[in-house]
């Protein structure tokens, strides 16, 4: 993966660029301790992932991942980069995720906790690329549902899980949920499995959603703690 640092603490650029060397996929393209030239060589470069600081003077390292995202929708960009945020305020983790960043770590970072980051970034870029190779069909870019007498369509790739709960299923965006009364099943045939994992009868997962997961439970980007029923464990 191409990557940049964006820190406006020199001490943080040196410590995440010596431990960006010692991952052997990553190639690291250039550090910024401004990130408004970080911006701007974005626009001039293809780059994959991005570990940014958040606090920074004139452009903060949400706003930089905002723009990413605005100027690939733009076409500006072949493609939004990876997020990885690297910050010693936790207090924006809130803010950080509803951007649907990779993962967010808390200064100061032990080695083991950014290679495990880098590992996760690692396997969104490597999906999405799998993606890329797929042929593109417009019409399986959302999903139709009805909702209050209306039929609702939502992105595909911005759904993060599903769960039924009782007659009603609900699909979850962020902080919003739509209701449904489609069963899962039928709306399992409109979700490609590559992006998406049934963990349970209940829930199905967006894959670029999952933090981590042990045999009995996957935990969200969001911190929303899911059961994994037993016959779904080898789904993961």
């Amino acid at each position: 993966m191409r990557c940049i640092i964006v820190d406006d603490e020199y001490l943080s650029v040196y410590l995440l660029k010596t431990y960006s060397l010692r991952c052997p996929n990553l190639q690291l393209l250039a550090t910024f301790t401004d990130s408004k030239k970080a911006q701007a060589f974005l626009l001039e470069n293809k780059v994959d992932l991005i570990l940014t600081d958040i606090q920074m003077p004139v452009l903060s390292g949400l706003d930089l991942a905002k723009n990413a995202v605005e100027l690939a929708q733009n076409k500006q960009l072949t493609h939004a980069p990876i997020i990885i945020f690297t910050t010693a305020n936790p207090q924006y983790a809130v803010q950080a995720f509803e951007l649907r960043i990779v993962d967010f770590l808390v200064k100061p970072v032990p080695f083991l906790r950014f290679e495990a980051a880098i590992a996760h970034a690692e396997k969104q870029f490597l999906l999405r690329k799998q993606t890329e190779k797929l042929p593109v069909i417009d019409t399986m870019r959302y999903l139709s549902v009805k909702s209050n007498y209306q039929t609702v369509r939502i992105e595909i790739a911005v759904i993060d899980w599903v769960e039924v709960q009782s007659e009603y299923v609900y699909i979850h965006v962020g902080s919003e949920k739509t209701a449904t009364v489609q069963p899962l099943k039928k709306l399992l045939t409109q979700l490609p499995s590559v992006d998406f994992v049934q963990i349970h009868k209940s829930f199905v997962v967006a894959r670029r959603a999952i933090l981590r997961y042990n045999a009995t439970t996957v935990t969200l980007y969001n911190a929303t703690v899911l059961p994994i029923g037993r016959r779904f464990k080898q789904a993961i």
